[in-house]
């Protein structure tokens, strides 16, 4: 556990919540936070501020409440939002979680309007985009109302309307030519969505692990402003850095500034990134199993340092 963070109260006084009840501006009366976390919504709103990387993973084991630290970080972003500056948050699930997201954040808070993105419409009980969205949709015109706007969607939807399947459609019925070698969308594609939301949720991010896949690419398209990625097998498949960092690069990650890891050369010290990779959210017993995967994840990152110059300030598992 020597890189797990145990914060509680220096946690719930930056988040300006009691640590007896803690409870963020917002939420449904008669719910609470778990005592782990205020630590995890903390760390991540600690990575945001800092400005060095555009994004954070919550690697929590199952059953711990991902969830409930997502919306409780969007929460506490939003409740501190200028209108002006406001622009929507996008959550991309696989379609079997599509009701469970909309379920889980009702149960928590009943601040955000959710729309869905996916399918007919023909659901009730829900708010659907009916049109395939473009920049000139009305939620992304900015003010109070865009900021509380969440907007679920599958995987599979936002590849198949924003991804590379679209572009190559769309060049196809405009009688461009489609370059499958070239993994960067098109500026002129009418249906891009970059730089239009202002977070980003990946749920059982592990999906991402391949760079080039249609699914990773409709995701690094985005271009959000902060990206937050949930999974609880990071190391999905077996334990290398090359699926982690693919997962990462994948959603859209870089340094903010990369001059603020250049300092008159490429090599990062094992030993600063080795101290900004501190899981987020505090559990409540970690087994040796864990213990051994967190030895492990030392051992990565030392080894991505020296063999990738990776330049990553946080790596939150």
């Amino acid at each position: 556990q020597e890189y797990q963070c145990d914060n509680e109260d220096e946690a719930c006084a930056n988040l300006g919540i009691k640590k007896e009840n803690p409870r963020l501006g917002g939420m449904i009366r008669g719910t609470a936070l778990m005592f782990w976390q205020p630590v995890c919504i903390n760390r991540i709103m600690e990575i945001m501020a800092l400005g060095l990387v555009l994004g954070a993973i919550i690697a929590d084991v199952v059953g711990v409440g991902k969830t409930w630290e997502a919306v409780g970080f969007l929460l506490h972003v939003k409740n501190g939002t200028e209108p002006s500056i406001g622009h929507p948050t996008l959550i991309v699930v696989p379609p079997h979680l599509i009701d469970q997201w909309v379920d889980e954040i009702s149960s928590i808070t009943d601040s955000f309007n959710i729309l869905l993105y996916y399918g007919d419409g023909r659901r009730q009980g829900a708010e659907f985009i009916k049109d395939n969205l473009t920049h000139k949709h009305s939620i992304f015109t900015g003010g109070i109302e865009s900021a509380w706007t969440i907007i679920i969607t599958s995987y599979q939807t936002l590849e198949s309307r924003h991804g590379p399947q679209a572009v190559k459609a769309w060049c196809a019925k405009t009688k461009r030519e489609y370059d499958s070698s070239n993994p960067r969308m098109p500026i002129s594609f009418p249906h891009h969505l970059s730089g239009l939301f202002a977070i980003a949720i990946f749920d059982e991010a592990h999906m991402l692990r391949n760079p080039l896949s249609g699914l990773s690419l409709a995701c690094a398209w985005l271009n959000a402003g902060f990206r937050l990625l949930l999974t609880a097998t990071p190391f999905y498949n077996g334990w290398t850095l090359h699926r982690l960092g693919a997962m990462c690069a994948a959603a859209g990650w870089q340094p903010a500034d990369q001059a603020d890891y250049d300092d008159g050369g490429n090599d990062f010290l094992p030993e600063k990134l080795v101290e900004t990779c501190t899981p987020i959210s505090q559990r409540t017993g970690t087994s040796q199993k864990q213990e051994t995967k967190q030895a492990y994840f030392k051992d990565v990152i030392e080894d991505a340092v020296n063999s990738w110059n990776l330049h990553c300030g946080h790596w939150c598992i």
